[in-house]
């Protein structure tokens, strides 16, 4: 299981990240101190000034690099405090953390059906979603049956993921560019995209993939 922050040692790197719409924004900052359900640390400045994160429509996430593996935790409060007549951010959150490898930290698999839609050819084709991260998504597609395409780096690719079950049905656009193609047989290729744009609410997706497959792992499914 993850640990809480309140287990967290000074001088741990932590990184924040604050989504608002179709915008994200990083941050890197370290602990100061840990107390019950929150971590207080060295405070995150532009232009000398402290920013605020108070918003309710910002969506913060932390990574805090933990041994023997970092954690994170989602939907996280960031507010500004005092400490010894400073100011300093604090982070509170009264769930475990997600330990994650830091290189798969935002990338999960998928491996359902989609439409694939090629803007470059305005074709349709159906597709296999292998994994989506943050930052990209790839694809397994058929040969056969395209026309038009003589390499893939460069097409322009719009994918809808529908999740969350057959009675709550949530959409995830996939908007982006391949960047690299491999073939896995003679019948199949596998293409990597870029995001163009960040799929609204991609971060909680995979946070919550991961947690599904933590709790797996530790019951021994």
């Amino acid at each position: 299981m993850g640990k809480k922050l309140g287990e967290m040692a000074s001088g741990l790197k932590v990184h924040l990240t604050a989504t608002a719409g179709l915008e994200q924004l990083e941050f890197e900052t370290s602990v100061v101190q840990a107390g019950e359900g929150h971590i207080i640390v060295e405070p995150v400045k532009h232009n000398d000034k402290i920013l605020n994160f108070s918003n309710s429509s910002i969506i913060k996430n932390v990574v805090v690099d933990a041994q023997p593996l970092p954690e994170k935790y989602i939907n996280v409060d960031v507010e500004i405090t005092m400490l010894e007549n400073k100011k300093y951010h604090i982070i509170l959150s009264d769930k475990e953390g997600i330990p994650i490898n830091r290189r798969n930290e935002f990338r999960v698999y998928v491996g359902s059906y989609v439409t694939a839609q090629l803007a470059n050819i305005n074709q349709s084709i159906e597709a296999i979603l292998k994994d989506v991260s943050v930052g990209g998504f790839s694809l397994v597609i058929r040969k056969e049956g395209i026309d038009g395409i003589v390499g893939w780096v460069g097409q322009a690719i719009k994918v809808v993921y529908y999740h969350g079950g057959n009675k709550n049905r949530i959409p995830m656009v996939f908007i982006g560019q391949a960047v690299r193609e491999e073939d896995i047989d003679e019948e199949r290729v596998l293409v990597g995209c870029k995001s163009l744009r960040q799929p609204f609410g991609i971060e909680k997706f995979i946070a919550d993939r991961q947690r599904e497959e933590l709790h797996r792992k530790n019951n021994g499914e």
